[in-house]
């Protein structure tokens, strides 16, 4: 196969990570010091995670917080949630402030109440409630400063519906409906500017493990590869840099589990990666802070609720799905000018920034080897370069010249 070579300037440095060392390890860390639960909910601000609500031991609904230090290894205790005790709630996070949701009480009764919690002062107010029927396992994330929110189940109806949440305005507006099956406990996480949701179980009891991608600009929602491991609900979902995750949970066949899988949100290909060294469970809660996942509680295929926690180191990189298209950057890294070689031409090659803004799209010229391209800006980017029938990503640094 012929190889063709594009070389592009930039003003700035540029180094690639397709494939290489990964340390893809979970090591376990200081146990969550309240009772053990299952269907907590997690979220972080800044560089501290918090667990609060689920059900404990005794089959009773909580309503305290636990703050969690990954600098120390540390729990603290925090205000308890302002709302009653409750399960299956949802979460997202907007600048230095969490949101908490929706959930069912210990009456049985399907909230659909809405509280911030602020670090800064360690208190909860209650803020507009979410403007549609109660709910309970629903999946929450936020993308440019405002919430989403949507799915669940109401007790007697499984829903797809779809809403955002503006902190200044203090209100909701509907949005598209996820354009798939009504679910529950299903998984969500946002990647710079888009969202997504997978898997979860449905109005006929099935078990899902579609895949579908929310962009919050255009107000759409677009189908994505499925989910590569058993179909299931219960999962957790996280997101770092532009990889999503999504494991554990119960399965089709009754399989509790503790595998993983990412998704490259550029390549849009699942990949597996490290199951976690512990006991497969369901109901589990996660964080994310600077790169690093911590995940736990839930409940064990013999009924056991935990409380064991858990740190995932992700890849350095993620590989992707065997092919026969490679790509190259060199020199790497450089103060200016590199260039790529591919081994089949590269019919659209994509820079993105850390949020998932395209920074500049470019079709290189089969017919020249030889592209100059400028970009004004420095830090970290990501591209997807794009052939006929395959893609590839990397992770690229700009770094200015000194």
């Amino acid at each position: 196969m012929r190889a063709s070579a594009y070389s592009i300037t930039l003003v700035l440095i540029i180094t690639l990570i397709v494939s290489g060392p990964a340390q893809n390890t979970w090591t376990q860390k200081t146990s969550f010091p309240g009772i053990h639960r299952d269907d907590a909910v997690g979220f972080s601000i800044g560089n501290f995670g918090y667990v609060g609500t689920g059900m404990d031991i005794g089959f009773q609904l909580t309503k305290d917080f636990w703050k969690y230090n990954p600098a120390t290894d540390s729990w603290t205790q925090v205000a308890d949630f302002a709302g009653s005790p409750r399960q299956y709630c949802s979460s997202f996070t907007i600048d230095t402030t969490a949101y908490v949701l929706t959930g069912i009480d210990n009456n049985g009764i399907f909230q659909n109440d809405l509280w911030m919690y602020s670090a800064a002062t360690n208190a909860w107010s209650q803020k507009a409630s979410l403007p549609a029927i109660g709910r309970s396992g629903g999946v929450a994330f936020s993308i440019n400063g405002k919430g989403y929110a949507g799915t669940g189940f109401t007790g007697v109806t499984y829903l797809n519906d779809f809403w955002e949440y503006d902190p200044i305005l203090d209100s909701w507006s509907q949005r598209a409906g996820l354009t798939a099956a009504p679910r529950y406990v299903a998984a969500g996480f946002a990647i710079g500017v888009k969202g997504y949701i997978g898997t979860g179980k449905d109005t006929g009891n099935q078990l899902l493990n579609d895949f579908w991608e929310y962009d919050a600009a255009n107000d759409t929602w677009v189908s994505k590869p499925d989910y590569p491991g058993s179909p299931r609900h219960y999962s957790d979902g996280f997101s770092i840099n532009q990889f999503g995750y999504i494991g554990a949970g119960w399965d089709m066949n009754g399989l509790y589990k503790n595998d993983f899988y990412a998704y490259n949100q550029f390549a849009e290909q699942w990949v597996p990666v490290a199951a976690m060294p512990t006991f497969p469970r369901k109901g589990g809660a996660c964080f994310v802070i600077m790169e690093k996942a911590y995940f736990g509680t839930g409940i064990d295929s013999a009924n056991n609720r935990l409380n064991d926690w858990w740190e995932y180191t992700t890849l350095v990189s993620i590989p992707e799905s065997p092919s026969d298209l490679t790509l190259t950057v060199f020199p790497n890294p450089s103060r200016g000018h590199f260039t790529f070689t591919g081994s089949a031409a590269f019919s659209q090659i994509i820079i993105y920034d850390s949020a998932g803004k395209i920074i500049k799209s470019f079709s290189p010229d089969p017919h020249q080897n030889y592209l100059e391209v400028a970009i004004n800006a420095y830090g970290v980017f990501f591209y997807k370069a794009v052939s006929s029938s395959q893609t590839v990503s990397g992770k690229i640094v700009l770094t200015p010249n000194r």
